[in-house]
């Protein structure tokens, strides 16, 4: 910018001011540029990681139609998910996902005892996902 303000120097001070201004256009319009291009990197991670999670989900899920669990293991699960969203020794990620896990698993608790009593059940049927269902369903129109 030294050239700049050398060939503007007949405006006296006027000219370091707009060499000075000049280069902070420049800068701008580069990290324009650079932030145009990490959030395409951005988009591109991200895409591909909620691809990676709609897979482990739909697989997961397939699984969970398999499953059979015991109701009372079911309600210990429960119960140990209440326990570790309160634990403030456990990390903020974990209790926040155990905060994500007990209503999936408190749906159905009530409704199965009453008419399965200790029988086997599939997981799938306890297990409530509808707003993680929504989700991954929005996500699937991202993958190629």
């Amino acid at each position: 910018m030294k050239n700049i303000a050398t060939e503007l120097s007949p405006l006296g001070v006027g000219a370091g001011v707009i060499a000075n201004l000049g280069a902070c256009v420049v800068e701008i319009k580069r990290f324009r540029a650079l932030l145009t291009a990490q959030e395409s990197i951005a988009t591109q991670l991200i895409r591909a990681r909620q691809a990676t999670i709609v897979q482990i989900f739909e697989t997961e899920k397939r699984h969970a139609m398999q499953v059979t669990v015991e109701h009372r293991a079911l309600a210990s699960g429960y119960h140990a998910m209440i326990k570790m969203a309160t634990n403030m020794r456990v990390s903020k990620e974990e209790r926040l996902a155990a905060t994500h896990v007990v209503p999936m698993l408190s749906g159905q608790i009530v409704q199965l005892q009453i008419t399965r009593g200790d029988q086997l059940i599939r997981l799938s049927e306890t297990l409530q996902l509808g707003d993680t269902e929504a989700a991954v369903s929005s996500w699937r129109q991202f993958q190629p």
